[in-house]
């Protein structure tokens, strides 16, 4: 078996089992599978030619001196339908939208929305309000585009009043106090970008806290503090300490401020757990708001361009589709900060400063639609939470007599909003048809009555889909996940992933799924046929190393005895082909359920963080419900970092990487080695051997003396006394200008290094032709060691 085959040649099973080695070029019983086709091709239909006359918005008010500029547009869209307009045009410049309502493009067949490179920016109050953060109010977003036919909608910015109502800003953790009293432990925040927060001295709520890289670029591990998510809801306890200096209180109910009802996480063992977890020093980003008005909805229309749309900020999710929508497109649609010249020709005369945040929910949400997507050259950054969530919703109910049904799911009707002439199908509770359908003919009382006799119930619940929805048939092709806030969530069938980049996400990159939830949601009526193609994954999964790359999985309310869900629900036919995983921190594809499985013709780059999670970086894992002789791997490489360190206790875990590697660890791992004399020791011949080494070790240097080498791997571990490696991948370049000797197997070339203290029970190993390393440093003073070096042919 070749080294790269070797690799990649094991499926993991999760749930703590044993591990199944399965061969690349085909697993198990050898079943042969069809690959998936994923997304149908369907056109979207441009606007027709109708003569209809052409519309500027500067005629009816849209100034860059008017604070009401949405009210100018919609009397210029009333205008349009009344006579029978083609096209409203707007105009390049930067226009203050601190009106109600938002824009509103409603009822328009064969009609352009042109921005012509507006700016639109946009304030908004908060409003109170005890629903539950997944309800839409699609008239409450910045634009609202409704039950058109043939419409293009594009060429504008959309941004926020960061002046007057900032939604977010970077803070700095500059003291903290946990006091054995409930409720008095806090922390306070040092807001970076004022000297005077634009809020100050007024009450401000304090929903979300994300950990940050200094830089203000992009996230990094330490995850975050979540302390609402409602519209209006003031979080947590707080006030002003200095004009740009906030003392929170987390997880303590702030008395006299609007809070959800259903807000639950207050408690003192909380405030104190919280406080005790922040980093002092450590850099976040602080929400004031969450959920909210959104920023671009679209509701029900057919055959729908959106081209060449930024939002730069927004309040709530960047774009929501709902409703019987069905063929639309979305083209150059980009959910990123602005850029400092973009900035400075939008804002002349104005300070840059790095937002905080563009979306402070989801960056694009399908709540429901009728399928027929396609998204193109589009890009999310710096949003919070999912940056892309397709799904349908759907509800969980019990059988209360002949023809009626009891909503159980704790969001009732009003989450689900059926409405009476759809058909309802029902489902078992682990997804298994009944064969039941119906025609809904009433919904009140949390109660949905149908047109005939329902069977009866066998489970805990029927699960109930409305079926006059369905987000399937779905593209997504050269878009950019990059520095998001959480993960992607696909729940459509025949869905093709193309050409996509997901770099540094905060969660998982693209996870399949089907999930209920008693007290939250229900989204997810089936994911199969699905293909994931020539796409970039790279240091994805920043808030844990253990998170997979790819992932399928149906999730069941916890608690429930749920059995029996059926593998190819979710994940059922799927092809994984042609795509890159660079520095994984979990497995590259993570089956919790799925059947007729290819996964070929990918790249696994190591890195790093298999330091960190030797057992699960770059693997593939399957549950055992998943049929493995479904499941095909071929074609596949796995390249190891190289340059690497771990634990001598977890070295199995690295036994995987190379197929010598297995007797290498093994005498690493040997209990005598402090016994053992100078000298060589034979493992395996002229492919594996140690040496154990008497050593000075000497002061570490800005610059080190490096050796390479191009045949063997390096193994070092101290025996006795502690040692400092210093490390380096090296460049194609760099290589090649190394004067090697083939003779010894050996280069040598001044570099900076990164440095790995070495103590007893733990190692670092230096893989051909790039892993350079200068051994035998210290950090300390000078002194002697022993150590053991252990040659690998490669």
């Amino acid at each position: 078996m070749k080294t790269a085959e070797f690799l990649l040649a094991a499926v993991v099973l999760s749930h703590g089992l044993c591990a199944v080695e399965v061969p690349l070029n085909g697993s198990g019983a050898g079943v042969a599978v069809v690959p998936a086709s994923g997304c149908p091709d369907f056109t979207v239909e441009r606007p027709r030619a109708t003569g209809g006359p052409v519309v500027r918005a500067s005629d009816f008010g849209f100034s860059t001196e008017n604070d009401k500029n949405a009210t100018a547009i919609n009397r210029a869209l009333a205008h349009c339908r009344k006579v029978n307009a083609c096209r409203l045009e707007l105009a390049p410049g930067t226009y203050r939208c601190f009106d109600e309502p938002g824009v509103v493009v409603r009822d328009f067949t064969d009609f352009t929305f042109d921005g012509k490179g507006a700016v639109l920016v946009f304030r908004r109050a908060a409003e109170f309000r005890s629903q539950p953060q997944s309800e839409l109010k699609l008239d409450s977003g910045n634009m609202l585009v409704q039950r058109c036919v043939r419409i293009q909608v594009g060429n504008f910015t959309m941004d926020w009043d960061w002046e007057h109502d900032p939604l977010a800003g970077f803070v700095v953790c500059t003291d903290k106090h946990i006091d054995e009293a409930d409720d008095a432990s806090w922390f306070d925040l040092t807001f970076t970008d004022w000297e005077r927060h634009p809020l100050y001295p007024n009450p401000v709520p304090v929903q979300k806290m994300m950990t940050m890289d200094p830089s203000h670029e992009r996230f990094r591990r330490g995850g975050g503090f979540s302390f609402g998510q409602s519209e209006g809801h003031f979080g947590t306890k707080n006030e002003w300490v200095k004009p740009n200096v906030l003392r929170v209180w987390p997880r303590v109910r702030p008395v006299g401020r609007n809070l959800n009802p259903l807000a639950s996480a207050f408690s003192p063992s909380g405030n104190r757990a919280a406080v005790r977890r922040i980093e002092k020093g450590g850099t976040y980003r602080l929400q004031h708001c969450y959920y909210g008005k959104n920023g671009l909805n679209l509701d029900g229309n057919r055959h729908l361009t959106v081209k060449d749309v930024n939002v730069w900020c927004c309040f709530g999710m960047a774009m929501v589709v709902d409703g019987p929508q069905r063929f639309w497109e979305v083209e150059n649609f980009r959910v990123v900060p602005p850029s400092e010249a973009e900035f400075a020709a939008a804002y002349p005369g104005r300070k840059f400063f790095r937002y905080p945040v563009t979306s402070t929910s989801d960056g694009h949400h399908v709540a429901c639609s009728q399928g027929n997507a396609r998204y193109i050259n589009c890009r999310w950054s710096l949003n919070n939470d999912d940056s892309s969530n397709f799904h349908d919703r759907f509800t969980i109910a019990i059988r209360v007599s002949e023809r009626t049904l009891q909503v159980i799911n704790r969001r009732g009707t009003d989450y689900f909003r059926a409405q009476p002439g759809t058909t309802l199908e029902l489902r078992e509770p682990n997804f298994a048809p009944t064969g039941f359908k119906a025609k809904l003919v009433k919904v009140g009382g949390g109660q949905l009555v149908v047109d005939r006799p329902l069977p009866e119930q066998k489970g805990i619940c029927f699960l109930v889909w409305d079926r006059s929805f369905g987000t399937d048939r779905v593209m997504m092709k050269n878009c950019v996940f990059e520095d998001q806030g959480w993960r992607n969530i696909f729940s459509p069938s025949d869905l093709t992933i193309e050409n996509c980049v997901f770099r540094r996400t905060f969660g998982v990159p693209v996870r399949f799924i089907a999930d209920y939830r008693s007290d939250l949601w229900c989204e997810g009526m089936g994911a199969t046929n699905l293909v994931v193609r020539n796409c970039l994954f790279d240091n994805t999964c920043v808030y844990s190393d253990g998170q997979p790359e790819i992932s399928t999985i149906c999730v069941t309310p916890g608690g429930w005895d749920v059995k029996g869900i059926d593998p190819g629900f979710v994940g059922g036919n799927m092809l994984v082909e042609n795509c890159r995983f660079v520095n994984s921190g979990g497995p590259v594809l993570d089956l919790q359920t799925g059947k007729n499985v290819i996964f070929r013709n990918n790249v696994i780059e190591l890195g790093a963080r298999i330091s960190r999670a030797p057992a699960t970086a770059g693997i593939l894992r399957a549950d055992p419900s998943v049929p493995l002789d479904t499941v095909q791997t071929c074609g596949n490489v796995l390249t190891p970092p190289s340059c690497f360190s771990g634990k001598i206790s977890d070295s199995a875990a690295y036994e995987r990487l190379h197929p010598r590697f297995a007797k290498a660890f093994a005498f690493l791992r040997r209990p005598d080695l402090a016994a053992l004399p100078p000298g060589r020791h034979e493992i395996d011949g002229d492919d594996i051997w140690a040496m154990v080494q008497d050593v000075d070790v000497k002061p570490f240097g800005d610059v080190q003396r490096a050796e390479v080498h191009g045949s063997f791997i390096d193994i070092q571990s101290p025996i006795a006394g502690t040692e400092t490696v210093g490390a380096k991948t090296l460049t194609q370049t760099e290589r090649n200008a190394i004067d090697f000797n083939e003779a010894k197997d050996v280069g040598f070339l001044s570099v900076e290094t990164e440095p790995y203290d070495l103590k007893p029970g733990e190692f670092a190993v230096f893989m051909p032709p790039f892993g350079a390393h200068a051994p035998c440093r210290t950090r300390e003073a000078p002194h002697r060691i022993r150590k053991l070096v252990i040659k690998v042919r490669k």
